[in-house]
């Protein structure tokens, strides 16, 4: 079995890039520009999954006592709601009539304050209210009975459910995910193409030498290495150019957004772990391994799709 120097290979694999510096580049550059737009499509789902996860804050029934319904009325509901939805005390929001009413007179301001001064104490039209917060994933018909077994209690007048904005923020996730996994794998694609056509001008440049070493005894292995080599170097100087760049590019756009609108938008921070169950694996971490598997994925396949053109 004969033995080959990496340095030999290495060496054929520059010269390759050496030689062809123009299509060179363009690889690079155009591989650079796949990765920042796949980063950059990928955070901006990452962003929009934390926010849309947020807003399922929506998944909570609030029950309305009427207004004639007692402490004792109350505590029965209370205990009625932990038995039909499995939840504790903590999942449970109790309301009182008097700071329902204090939350209108703050939400209408200082100008309009007089006119609740009106409906204080037995005035008071507003009810009591139970506000459950649930994390199982009901089905339209389980969830509808379970809420049909309090608004049979006589204590209560009515249930307002919000499943309908969860199961519209669930779809609209399902959508996000699978038109930003199409549109990756697509840019994979073409990043391997890119590659290809830049290992398809190298071998035309080096048409003649390779005929030569064929002639001279040269295996198939010797002559086709240094292209691969030349495609995995050319993905990870695109790799390690498009990590630079997004990641000072994210940090500098997320830290001027979060001045302004932090207190509406959610972002992640690129120290935030990604995957808890993996130690050490933050999105630092992810965004550098995700961009080097990919530049090299695209050089070894971006050399494989065209192996006859390595054949003289």
């Amino acid at each position: 079995m004969r033995r080959y120097k990496v340095s030999t290979f290495l060496g054929e694999a520059a010269k390759g890039i050496y030689r062809n510096p123009l299509s060179s580049i363009v690889s690079v550059v155009s591989l650079v520009l796949a990765l920042l737009v796949m980063g950059t499509f990928w955070m901006l789902k990452v962003n929009i999954d934390v926010n849309l996860d947020s807003l399922e804050d929506y998944r909570k029934i609030v029950f309305y006592m009427k207004t004639t319904a007692t402490d004792e009325d109350n505590e029965n509901v209370r205990q009625q709601i932990k038995e039909a939805f499995a939840v504790t005390d903590e999942d449970i929001e109790f309301t009182s009539k008097e700071e329902a009413l204090a939350s209108e007179k703050e939400k209408y301001g200082e100008e309009s304050a007089h006119i609740f001064d009106l409906y204080s104490g037995d005035s008071n039209p507003l009810p009591d209210s139970f506000t459950v917060s649930y994390s199982e994933n009901y089905t339209d018909n389980t969830l509808t009975q379970r809420i049909g077994i309090i608004t049979a209690l006589d204590s209560v007048e009515e249930a307002k459910n919000r499943k309908d904005i969860v199961d519209k923020i669930a779809n609209l996730k399902s959508i996000i995910n699978t038109v930003s996994t199409a549109l990756l794998i697509m840019l994979f694609f073409v990043s391997v193409f890119v590659i290809g056509n830049t290992v398809k001008l190298t071998h035309e440049a080096r048409k003649a030498e390779i005929k030569i070493m064929r002639y001279i005894g040269a295996t198939n292995f010797f002559i086709g290495f240094p292209f691969v080599l030349e495609g995995i170097i050319l993905g990870i100087i695109a790799a390690l150019s498009s990590y630079a760049i997004i990641v000072s590019a994210y940090s500098s756009v997320v830290s001027n957004i979060v001045k302004n609108y932090g207190d509406f938008i959610k972002f992640v921070r690129l120290e935030d772990a990604a995957f808890p169950q993996i130690p050490g694996m933050n999105y630092y971490v992810f965004l550098l391994a995700a961009f080097l598997i990919v530049g090299l994925l695209t050089g070894i396949l971006g050399t494989f799709t065209n192996r006859k053109h390595l054949k003289a």
